[in-house]
């Protein structure tokens, strides 16, 4: 999860915001295929499920870089065009 504080100057931080507003339908996306620095785009998503969700969670995988290097480097990114 990226607070509004992580990209913009005087934004909220995760505490700043109420339980409440992360509790709803999630759809899992799955883009364990993606390798490093590749985007994520819109066919990745089902859009009849999405349509249904109030989050969408990318799972990436990338937590098997937890210990290395690779961990902080060009992991997979949401495009622009999503």
């Amino acid at each position: 999860m990226d607070p509004p504080a992580h990209i913009f100057a005087n934004r909220k931080t995760l505490d700043q915001f109420s339980p409440e507003q992360f509790i709803g339908k999630a759809l899992v996306v799955d883009c364990r295929d993606l390798k490093e620095g590749q985007a994520i785009t819109i066919d990745k998503i089902n859009i009849d499920k999405a349509k249904w969700a109030d989050f969408l969670f990318f799972n990436l995988g990338w937590d098997k870089h937890f210990k290395d290097e690779t961990y902080f480097n060009d992991f997979p990114y949401n495009s622009r065009k999503l």
